[in-house]
């Protein structure tokens, strides 16, 4: 027979669970994070070898026709990839916010310090009556040659806004590529 647990046995085993909880979600977060930029790595070096093949002089116009179909698909697999990763590690650290806040007691003036809490800047929620919060931080500071840019231009400065951009614009010049060669015999 097992003995009974006391309440700072169960208490102790409590915030064990929820380290152990924190940690793992910490390293899923991790995972996608890299995740994500070894698949626009790849889709990057990927590309500039279709593009090596599509637009080589001696290939036949079937083939180029054929590399940027099959590129812009490629692209828009990858991308598809980068949005539910983005949703993944959101959701995820979302979790370690609850845990920031409602079990480690970062609240109040400490609203902020929890790593994820630091990273993500959630606003209190609407019916939070705790200490007075700190004023949210302001976006992290992006310079370009040497200089600060405008805080509502840095709050749009992001790996997803990147990730969007490369995607988006290798989609788009994958299906214009095809579309050239597609047409270029009518323009002889």
């Amino acid at each position: 027979m097992t003995p009974e647990l006391t309440p700072p046995e169960i208490e102790k085993m409590r915030r064990d669970d929820l380290r152990a909880e924190y940690a793992a979600v910490v390293g899923y977060h991790t995972a996608l994070v890299v995740g994500r930029f070894t698949i626009a790595a790849l889709l990057t070096g990927g590309s500039a070898f279709l593009a090596a093949a599509a637009l080589s002089p001696d290939r036949p116009t079937a083939v180029k026709i054929v590399c940027g179909i099959f590129a812009a698909w490629l692209t828009l697999c990858a991308w598809i990839l980068e949005l539910r990763s983005r949703s993944l590690y959101r959701n995820i650290a979302h979790r370690c916010i609850e845990i920031e806040h409602e079990d480690w007691q970062l609240t109040g003036t400490h609203w902020y310090r929890g790593f994820f809490s630091r990273q993500y800047k959630p606003e209190p929620p609407k019916d939070y009556t705790g200490v007075p919060v700190p004023k949210k931080p302001l976006p992290d500071a992006v310079t370009v040659f040497g200089r600060e840019l405008p805080d509502d231009v840095a709050l749009r400065v992001t790996h997803s806004s990147g990730f969007d951009l490369l995607y988006g614009g290798l989609f788009v010049f994958w299906l214009l590529l095809a579309a050239y060669f597609a047409c270029e015999p009518l323009f002889k």
